[in-house]
């Protein structure tokens, strides 16, 4: 065991910084939806999904 009994809080106070390797959406089950996602919102960080890439941006 870590410094305390919980091994995710170990992995944050000092672990390995984690690292987000997929994400999904849902939308419900009431109507079909065709479209896409924009604005991504990680932790202090938007990513906005644009033709020429990705744009990253510091929340205030």
């Amino acid at each position: 065991m870590g410094r305390t009994d919980h091994p995710v809080q170990d992995s944050l106070d000092g672990g390995a910084t984690p690292t987000v390797l997929s994400s999904g959406m849902h939308k419900g089950r009431d109507y079909a939806w065709v479209g896409a996602g924009d604005g991504l919102r990680l932790n202090r960080y938007v990513y906005d999904f644009e033709v020429n890439g990705v744009n990253a941006r510091r929340v205030r």
